[in-house]
């Protein structure tokens, strides 16, 4: 039996740090022998996968929620948690991750944490009020913007700068470079947007992420 996987690349632009595809494919390949000799002769069987392509980021995001108190309701606390990560071979600075709350849930002043980790260290402790902003109805009425300035918030919890250099981005090998941010809400009785109706079962509250820097060559 034999098998293979081919696969192609548009890698990460190593400038820009615009991210790339991967695509990948297996195959395999096998020799059918029957038992019963009235089944014939042997037979040559192959299969092949579907294709996965994979997006190559320099710099990629996720988030997550916690409720302690399931199911959502009102007056509930949610927990976010704001990952994200440098590629092994990307140094980054100016790190900014925005995050928007949306409409049914009230930011939890003084909540914010940082934790990042590269190959000088980490570092760890309450996000300094400086380095975040809270705008209120932006970008939509009823939303919440928070904007993170994690490379600024590093330095004021003591880095030396506010870069994240890659595990791999120059000799020796170290850790990966990632970094989380936590903060909490607090869920609404009544939506702020009219007609500011009350939440209700089945009703949803949201939120999404982002996160952006800037490419230092290597």
């Amino acid at each position: 039996m034999a098998q293979n996987n081919s696969g192609s690349a548009s890698v990460v632009n190593p400038t820009s740090g615009a991210p790339g595809t991967t695509v990948n494919q297996a195959a395999a390949m096998g020799t059918w022998t029957p038992v019963d000799p009235r089944d014939g002769l042997a037979q040559t069987v192959s299969a092949t996968s579907g294709t996965v392509t994979i997006t190559d980021r320099s710099l990629a995001s996720q988030k997550s929620v916690n409720n302690a108190t399931p199911p959502a309701s009102p007056g509930d606390v949610l927990t976010y948690r704001l990952d994200f990560q440098v590629s092994d071979f990307f140094t980054m600075k100016s790190i900014i991750v925005t995050d928007t709350l949306g409409d049914g849930q009230d930011y939890n002043p003084g909540s914010v944490s940082l934790n990042v980790t590269d190959r000088n260290g980490n570092v760890t402790g309450t996000f300094p009020a400086g380095n975040f902003t809270v705008q209120n109805n932006v970008p939509a009425a009823g939303q919440t913007k928070l904007t993170f300035d994690v490379s600024a918030a590093m330095v004021t919890l003591g880095a030396a700068d506010g870069t994240l250099q890659g595990g791999r981005a120059i000799l020796p090998n170290a850790v990966s470079a990632q970094g989380f941010i936590t903060f909490t809400a607090t869920i609404r009785d009544t939506y702020k947007v009219p007609p500011m109706g009350p939440l209700l079962s089945g009703d949803t509250v949201s939120n999404s992420t982002m996160a952006s820097g800037d490419v230092v060559p290597n």
